[in-house]
Parts: C-alpha cells; sequence; structure tokens
C-alpha cells in the first residue's frame, strides 16, 4: 500500500509563515511499518496546488491523507483555511 500525507495550505499566500505540520508528523509515525509513505508539505511551495496534482500523478498513492490548521490566530487577525482543505480533497 502507498499513502501520501499532505500538509494542505495554511498560511495567506506571500506570507511567508511557515508552521510544522505536527497533525501530518503525529500520523506519519503511527503509520506501519510496511506502508511506503510519501509527504507533501504544500506551504513550503509557491504554486502548491501544482505540486500536489505532480505528487498524486508521480507517486500514484493508495490513500490521500489530508491534514490542516482549522483556524489561525496570529498577527491579530483570524482566517479559517476550510476552503484549502475543500479545493485540496
Amino acid at each position: 500500500m502507498k499513502l501520501l500525507l499532505v500538509q494542505v495550505p495554511t498560511s495567506h499566500l506571500g506570507a511567508g509563515e511557515k508552521v510544522y505540520p505536527l497533525g501530518l508528523s503525529r500520523l506519519s509515525s503511527i503509520v506501519p511499518s510496511g506502508v511506503k509513505k510519501q509527504a507533501l508539505d504544500m506551504n513550503i511551495y509557491p504554486d502548491p496546488w501544482v505540486r500536489l496534482k505532480q505528487a498524486i500523478e508521480n507517486q500514484g498513492p493508495d490513500l490521500v491523507c489530508l491534514s490542516f490548521r482549522n483556524l489561525d490566530p496570529l498577527a491579530g487577525h483570524q482566517a479559517s483555511y476550510l476552503s484549502s482543505l475543500k479545493t485540496a480533497a
């Protein structure tokens, strides 16, 4: 079985904010050793949607797991990233 673990975009484009994908890291640590796994943090690419498409096409995963922050309370504003999750799904 091949598994693709994806951290969907969780910052405003151009903000430069990098958030460690803690949920993705935790999930990866409990995947059984016989499963081939790859991770994609979409936050580190200028055009993350192209990278997601490439990862799916190139790796041909049996299962894609999506991780995201549902709320960003940083810098005195609040933003929801549900739209990024919806687009990725």
